[in-house]
């Protein structure tokens, strides 16, 4: 496979950042002529809190999924910030996973420029991420993936410093979202921003949805899905028996781009399959 931990310069977040990159560009059939030709489908994938540019290929069969069906893939650092701008501490992570990163990996790669195939997709934090910044760079992206989404906006409001979790605490909250008074009525909620684009003429990603029965997250994804239906925004709402884990989230991913239609292909080879 084509695997490359790309390091760049981010004028969002003022510094350097890394990120993986996963290409089809070796695939080719038994007489060496390339399958996979650019310029790619593309879809940024986020990770959820505590994780890394590295999570999705230890946890998942992302690459191959991904190869099967002649798709790149991107995989950003989130670094347990939710993928929101924070623009006093120069943290501008939406405005770099939802523009910049396109920019740098477009210029750099062959991807695909165009916004139909163009998607982001993420688990937890990052599916909350994929939300915010799928429905926030609408005209970026025409598909999202939520997997697990962590729409924890209810939870923040009512939370104290008391809990043994950092990551459950007020004070964390509050450096994440902001004022937690206002936060359900502004644009870090997905739920209100797919509220507002329903009364506008976007044009609006279609969201495909995933939650395990055993998830203590289902019921605020259960409650995304019902304010969904009620503004009438097209999404596919699909769960099964699973928790908070990865094996849950191997199937979403897949499930996902096949749910995005993709071509696939059996017929190709590639390096990591071609013994020398």
């Amino acid at each position: 496979m084509t695997l490359l931990t790309v390091n760049a310069m981010s004028q969002s977040l003022m510094r350097t950042v890394t990120f993986n990159v996963y290409l089809p560009s070796d695939k080719v059939d038994m007489a060496g002529n390339l399958i996979a030709k650019p310029p790619y489908k593309t879809l940024y994938l986020l990770h959820g809190i505590i994780g890394d540019q590295n999570d999705w290929l230890v946890g998942t069969r992302i690459a191959s999924v991904a190869k099967h069906h002649n798709l790149a893939v991107v995989m950003p650092a989130g670094e347990n910030q939710f993928y929101l701008d924070q623009p006093d501490h120069m943290n501008n992570y939406s405005q770099f996973i939802g523009q910049e990163l396109l920019d740098l990996t477009r210029n750099m790669f062959p991807l695909s420029h165009k916004r139909e195939d163009t998607y982001i997709a993420g688990l937890s934090m990052g599916g909350y991420g994929a939300l915010h910044n799928g429905l926030k760079y609408h005209d970026n992206f025409c598909a999202i993936g939520a997997f697990s989404s962590g729409l924890i906006l209810e939870e923040a409001i009512a939370s104290t410093d008391d809990s043994p979790f950092p990551f459950q605490r007020r004070d964390y909250y509050q450096a994440i979202f902001g004022d937690l008074s206002k936060v359900l009525d502004s644009d870090k909620n997905p739920t209100y921003q797919a509220q507002q684009l329903s009364k506008s003429s976007a044009a609006i990603p279609q969201m495909y949805i995933t939650c395990g029965t055993e998830d203590s997250l289902l019921q605020a994804n259960q409650k995304f899905v019902d304010s969904l239906v009620e503004n009438k925004v097209a999404h596919t709402f699909e769960t099964w028996i699973g928790g908070h884990e990865w094996a849950f989230w191997d199937k979403s991913v897949e499930k996902f781009i096949n749910w995005l239609g993709l071509e696939d292909d059996h017929s190709g080879v590639s390096s990591d399959n071609i013994k020398g």
